[in-house]
Protein backbone atom coordinates (compact mmCIF):
# COMPACT_ATOMS: atom_id res chain seq x y z
CA UNK A 1 0.00 0.00 0.00
CA UNK A 2 1.16 3.62 -0.96
CA UNK A 3 2.60 5.31 1.68
CA UNK A 4 1.20 9.36 2.62
CA UNK A 5 4.57 11.33 0.81
CA UNK A 6 4.79 14.88 2.06
CA UNK A 7 6.20 16.03 -0.91
CA UNK A 8 3.20 15.36 -3.10
CA UNK A 9 1.31 18.27 -0.90
CA UNK A 10 4.10 20.64 0.57
CA UNK A 11 6.50 22.43 -2.03
CA UNK A 12 9.77 24.67 -1.19
CA UNK A 13 9.28 27.15 -3.87
CA UNK A 14 9.63 31.14 -4.24
CA UNK A 15 6.19 31.44 -6.52
CA UNK A 16 4.02 28.53 -4.57
CA UNK A 17 5.00 30.42 -1.22
CA UNK A 18 4.15 33.46 -2.48
CA UNK A 19 0.69 32.60 -3.86
CA UNK A 20 0.17 30.68 -0.56
CA UNK A 21 1.01 33.70 1.95
CA UNK A 22 -0.74 35.82 0.00
CA UNK A 23 -4.03 33.73 0.57
CA UNK A 24 -3.15 33.17 4.47
CA UNK A 25 -3.02 37.20 4.42
CA UNK A 26 -6.30 37.44 2.85
CA UNK A 27 -7.65 34.78 5.10
CA UNK A 28 -6.26 36.79 7.97
CA UNK A 29 -7.72 39.74 7.10
CA UNK A 30 -10.85 38.50 6.72
CA UNK A 31 -10.66 36.65 10.15
CA UNK A 32 -9.77 40.72 11.52
CA UNK A 33 -12.56 41.87 9.92
CA UNK A 34 -14.90 38.97 11.18
CA UNK A 35 -13.57 39.84 14.36
CA UNK A 36 -13.99 43.41 14.71
CA UNK A 37 -17.52 42.47 12.57
CA UNK A 38 -18.93 41.01 16.02
CA UNK A 39 -18.41 37.40 14.65
CA UNK A 40 -15.86 36.04 16.63
CA UNK A 41 -16.94 32.56 16.14
CA UNK A 42 -16.01 32.72 12.71
CA UNK A 43 -12.81 34.50 13.34
CA UNK A 44 -11.53 31.92 15.56
CA UNK A 45 -12.54 29.28 12.75
CA UNK A 46 -10.28 31.42 10.29
CA UNK A 47 -7.45 31.71 12.55
CA UNK A 48 -7.54 27.91 13.25
CA UNK A 49 -7.71 27.15 9.51
CA UNK A 50 -4.70 30.00 8.86
CA UNK A 51 -2.13 28.14 11.68
CA UNK A 52 -2.80 24.53 10.37
CA UNK A 53 -2.00 25.79 6.75
CA UNK A 54 1.52 27.62 8.42
CA UNK A 55 2.92 24.66 9.97
CA UNK A 56 4.79 23.28 6.82
CA UNK A 57 6.66 26.54 7.48
CA UNK A 58 8.25 24.99 10.77
CA UNK A 59 11.10 25.63 11.74
CA UNK A 60 11.33 29.40 11.32
CA UNK A 61 13.42 30.36 8.29
CA UNK A 62 11.75 28.01 5.76
CA UNK A 63 8.95 30.64 4.19
CA UNK A 64 9.15 28.73 1.10
CA UNK A 65 8.37 26.07 2.41
CA UNK A 66 4.28 25.99 2.62
CA UNK A 67 1.26 23.77 1.11
CA UNK A 68 0.70 23.97 -2.49
CA UNK A 69 -1.25 26.79 -2.80
CA UNK A 70 -4.28 25.09 -4.10
CA UNK A 71 -5.03 23.37 -1.00
CA UNK A 72 -4.30 26.49 1.00
CA UNK A 73 -7.32 28.24 -1.16
CA UNK A 74 -9.51 24.97 -0.24
CA UNK A 75 -8.33 25.48 3.52
CA UNK A 76 -9.22 28.91 3.56
CA UNK A 77 -12.15 28.84 1.15
CA UNK A 78 -15.04 30.22 3.68
CA UNK A 79 -12.58 33.22 4.36
CA UNK A 80 -12.71 34.26 0.39
CA UNK A 81 -16.14 33.25 0.03
CA UNK A 82 -17.66 35.64 2.88
CA UNK A 83 -15.42 38.36 2.33
CA UNK A 84 -17.27 38.61 -1.30
CA UNK A 85 -20.41 38.09 0.25
CA UNK A 86 -21.41 34.84 -1.55
CA UNK A 87 -23.25 33.46 1.48
CA UNK A 88 -25.73 30.97 -0.43
CA UNK A 89 -22.30 29.34 -1.07
CA UNK A 90 -21.33 29.73 2.39
CA UNK A 91 -22.27 26.42 3.72
CA UNK A 92 -21.27 24.12 0.55
CA UNK A 93 -17.73 25.85 1.31
CA UNK A 94 -17.74 25.65 4.94
CA UNK A 95 -18.56 21.56 4.49
CA UNK A 96 -15.39 20.97 1.94
CA UNK A 97 -12.96 23.62 3.58
CA UNK A 98 -13.60 20.92 6.93
CA UNK A 99 -12.86 18.17 4.53
CA UNK A 100 -9.47 19.81 3.29
CA UNK A 101 -8.54 21.07 6.29
CA UNK A 102 -8.75 17.48 7.90
CA UNK A 103 -5.74 16.59 5.25
CA UNK A 104 -3.90 19.69 6.02
CA UNK A 105 -4.06 17.96 10.00
CA UNK A 106 -3.08 14.73 8.05
CA UNK A 107 0.17 16.14 6.34
CA UNK A 108 0.67 18.29 9.53
CA UNK A 109 0.91 15.41 11.51
CA UNK A 110 3.25 13.59 9.06
CA UNK A 111 5.46 16.82 9.08
CA UNK A 112 5.71 17.25 13.14
CA UNK A 113 5.27 14.08 14.65
CA UNK A 114 6.64 10.26 13.58
CA UNK A 115 2.84 9.74 12.77
CA UNK A 116 3.47 7.81 9.31
CA UNK A 117 0.14 6.55 7.20
CA UNK A 118 -0.36 4.77 4.24
CA UNK A 119 -2.77 7.03 1.59
CA UNK A 120 -5.89 5.11 1.98
CA UNK A 121 -5.49 5.16 6.05
CA UNK A 122 -5.22 9.15 5.78
CA UNK A 123 -8.28 9.33 3.32
CA UNK A 124 -10.19 7.14 5.99
CA UNK A 125 -8.63 9.45 8.48
CA UNK A 126 -10.02 12.40 6.46
CA UNK A 127 -13.44 11.50 6.61
CA UNK A 128 -13.49 10.73 10.18
CA UNK A 129 -11.65 13.70 11.43
CA UNK A 130 -14.10 15.72 9.53
CA UNK A 131 -17.63 13.91 10.98
CA UNK A 132 -15.55 14.67 14.30
CA UNK A 133 -14.69 18.28 13.66
CA UNK A 134 -18.10 19.15 12.03
CA UNK A 135 -19.85 17.54 15.34
CA UNK A 136 -17.26 19.25 17.72
CA UNK A 137 -17.85 22.45 15.79
CA UNK A 138 -21.51 22.35 16.11
CA UNK A 139 -20.78 21.59 19.76
CA UNK A 140 -18.94 24.70 19.94
CA UNK A 141 -20.90 27.30 17.75
CA UNK A 142 -24.22 26.34 19.96
CA UNK A 143 -22.24 27.10 23.42
CA UNK A 144 -21.15 30.08 21.76
CA UNK A 145 -24.97 30.56 20.78
CA UNK A 146 -26.44 30.05 24.49
CA UNK A 147 -23.56 32.08 25.79
CA UNK A 148 -23.12 35.01 23.87
CA UNK A 149 -25.95 35.05 21.65
CA UNK A 150 -24.36 34.20 17.98
CA UNK A 151 -26.40 32.96 15.28
CA UNK A 152 -27.47 28.83 15.60
CA UNK A 153 -29.04 26.47 13.28
CA UNK A 154 -33.01 26.99 13.84
CA UNK A 155 -34.06 23.34 14.20
CA UNK A 156 -32.72 19.49 14.21
CA UNK A 157 -33.30 18.99 10.56
CA UNK A 158 -30.96 21.70 9.79
CA UNK A 159 -28.48 20.69 12.23
CA UNK A 160 -28.42 17.00 10.42
CA UNK A 161 -28.35 18.58 6.81
CA UNK A 162 -25.00 20.40 7.53
CA UNK A 163 -23.86 17.42 9.48
CA UNK A 164 -24.62 15.38 6.69
CA UNK A 165 -23.43 17.59 4.03
CA UNK A 166 -20.19 17.54 5.87
CA UNK A 167 -19.90 14.10 6.30
CA UNK A 168 -20.05 14.05 2.43
CA UNK A 169 -17.65 16.20 1.60
CA UNK A 170 -15.69 14.45 3.69
CA UNK A 171 -16.35 11.63 1.82
CA UNK A 172 -15.93 13.09 -1.39
CA UNK A 173 -12.18 15.03 -0.39
CA UNK A 174 -10.72 10.93 1.65
CA UNK A 175 -11.71 9.19 -1.47
CA UNK A 176 -10.64 11.68 -3.91
CA UNK A 177 -7.30 12.14 -2.40
CA UNK A 178 -6.97 7.93 -2.48
CA UNK A 179 -7.87 8.05 -6.32
CA UNK A 180 -5.43 10.91 -6.94
CA UNK A 181 -2.95 9.19 -5.15
CA UNK A 182 -3.19 5.95 -6.81
CA UNK A 183 -3.63 6.91 -9.88
CA UNK A 184 -1.05 10.05 -10.29
CA UNK A 185 1.55 9.48 -7.31
CA UNK A 186 4.72 7.31 -7.25
CA UNK A 187 4.24 3.91 -5.71
CA UNK A 188 6.45 3.77 -2.58
CA UNK A 189 7.19 0.24 -1.20
CA UNK A 190 7.30 -0.53 3.00
CA UNK A 191 11.06 0.72 2.56
CA UNK A 192 9.69 4.20 1.65
CA UNK A 193 11.60 3.64 -1.86
CA UNK A 194 10.12 4.17 -5.00
CA UNK A 195 10.27 1.60 -7.63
Amino acid sequence: MPKLRTRWLVRDRRANAFATWTLLGLATAAGLVALLGGTPLRAAGIGLLVLVAAVPSRPPGTWRRTFVWPLVFVVTLPAHVVAVGAAPLADVAAAVTLATFALAVVVDLHLVTPVRMSTGFSAFFVVVATVGFAGFWAVFAWGAHLLFGTPFVETGDELMLSLSVKTAAGLVIGLGFEWFARRTLPVVDEGGVSP
